[in-house]
């Protein structure tokens, strides 16, 4: 298992949401499913009550 330093850990972020708006070809607006499904390959499901 590998750990990173919370000084890395908000470099590999800043350089994730970079390619993010990247693969947007536009600058980041706060899209965070759209960010989790592209950069990330997170699928997220919503529930309601």
């Amino acid at each position: 298992m590998k750990f990173y330093r919370n000084a890395q850990i908000e470099e590999i972020a800043e350089w994730r949401v970079a390619e993010f708006a990247a693969v947007l070809g536009r600058p980041l607006v706060p899209h965070i499913e759209l960010f989790g499904d592209l950069v990330l390959g997170l699928s997220i499901s919503w529930e309601t009550n």
